[in-house]
């Protein structure tokens, strides 16, 4: 099978409000076929900081504004050559939009200093970007997502 990459950023100017909604509209009408997703040093997925990261989000794009730690590792993986050039606020996809997709897979590095301490501190808080397996089993399967241990 082939695939054709397709890229849709969202617009950095005029109404981002506006340009987040559309895009929602093109991922729900065009759900990915796969979501390959990193987590960041304070378990961050996308730019879905803990402890404000909620799996039942009802909306897929939207600003959200940065948790210090998220921005200090834009500059330490040489994205911005300062904290004050990195921006406050960021376009995000939501854990909904991005566990919509077909397959997700998510991975840390070690060196990244994300245990699963950082990503299952809080039992019971669906707010945290959790994605120990344990986790998530009484959950819904995402469709073509195999989870559990």
């Amino acid at each position: 099978m082939r695939c054709s990459p397709a890229f849709y950023p969202v617009p950095a100017s005029g109404d981002v409000e506006a340009g987040c909604r559309e895009y929602e509209r093109l991922l729900r009408e065009h759900p990915a076929d796969l979501c390959v997703m990193g987590i960041g040093e304070n378990g961050h997925i996308a730019f879905n900081d803990p402890p404000y990261a909620d799996f039942d989000d009802p909306v897929w794009v939207k600003v959200v504004r940065l948790d210090d730690r998220s921005r200090r590792q834009q500059v330490g993986e040489g994205h911005f050559a300062s904290l004050d050039e990195v921006p406050t606020h960021a376009v995000t996809l939501t854990i909904p939009a991005l566990l919509a997709a077909t397959r997700a897979r998510a991975r840390a590095r070690a060196t990244q200093g994300v245990g699963r301490g950082a990503l299952a501190a809080r039992p019971g808080d669906r707010r945290l970007p959790r994605l120990h397996p344990a986790e998530h089993r009484a959950r819904a399967p995402v469709p073509g997502c195999q989870r559990g241990g």
